[in-house]
């Protein structure tokens, strides 16, 4: 599919004041082709044309530190949770990260390869993942019982 902004004001993040020009962005699949002011760039047969005029453009954000898959609440709370819902919760965490903004993200633990998969192929909408899968922690210190799938709940019997 081929899409075709125009008119945007556009903020490229470089520090630079946005070109005064209204401009227009092309963007091809998932790819962004063109970028250039709406009166050079012209039109495109075919294209979704998305008029921008008064509005400004910007890229997506990064986010390089988040848990997607993290729920709130203590341990309690959060063992209460079935598996399934626990995944469809980090789905609409992912759909929601998305619509808000950000198109990159770096889970630091906790998301596995299932769900980045899942995003990958279209199956549920969210960001680009960069995703760690266990979270570092040293032996016995904090959130060393955090399997790579969720809770391992073998969890040692201490004497005394």
């Amino acid at each position: 599919m081929t899409c075709l902004i125009t008119n945007a004001r556009l903020f490229d993040g470089s520090g630079n004041m946005p070109d005064a020009r209204p401009m227009s962005v092309l963007i091809e699949g998932q790819r962004i082709v063109a970028v250039a002011p709406t009166a050079d760039l012209g039109s495109r047969d075919g294209a979704r044309v998305v008029d921008a005029g008064g509005m400004t453009l910007m890229p997506g954000l990064i986010d390089c530190h988040d848990h997607m898959a993290s729920i709130p609440g203590s341990m309690r709370d959060r063992a209460a949770i079935s598996p399934s819902l626990a995944v469809l919760m980090t789905a609409e965490t992912l759909r929601d990260t998305v619509l808000g903004g950000f198109t990159a993200i770096r889970d630091a633990g906790g998301l596995d390869q299932g769900v980045k998969a899942g995003v990958e192929c279209g199956l549920i909408p969210g960001p680009r993942l960069r995703i760690s899968v266990n979270i570092l922690s040293q032996t016995g210190g904090q959130n060393c019982h955090i399997e790579p799938a969720g809770v391992d709940s073998h969890f040692p019997v201490l004497p005394g």
